[in-house]
């Protein structure tokens, strides 16, 4: 059972986005669960509907086009983005990043109670 979710909150220039989900699906997913201890999976979604505008630190509010949710194995979501952050560099330094990813937010959230299911 994941302890922790992280949600990264993306999109990428028009024109490019089979370019950006090919990179993010055969070689984003697989280095970060590869290379990040304490990630369990991660899953992709794309916005389906209307959606809030989220405003990143110094930039306009603007609506994430893709979602990525990551369930972590770890009490110290703190610890654990400092490791993401390094990783991710190390990861552009040997050119395995999209030059037109664009961070729009993130979010790490602790898990509360247990998981429900439909009866």
């Amino acid at each position: 059972m994941s302890k922790a979710t992280l949600l990264v909150y993306t999109n990428c220039p028009a024109g490019r986005e089979d370019e950006f989900n090919a990179w993010y699906d055969t070689v984003h997913l697989p280095d970060l669960l590869t290379e990040v201890p304490g990630i369990i999976s991660a899953r992709r979604l794309r916005l389906a509907g209307p959606a809030p505008a989220l405003q990143a630190r110094g930039r306009e509010p603007e609506v994430a086009q893709y979602l990525a949710m990551y369930e972590l194995d770890t009490d110290d979501t703190r610890a654990f983005m400092k490791t993401l952050v390094e990783t991710s560099n190390s990861l552009g330094e040997r050119g395995r990043m999209f030059d037109g990813l664009q961070i729009v937010g993130s979010a790490t959230y602790t898990a509360l109670g247990e998981e429900q299911h439909k009866g």
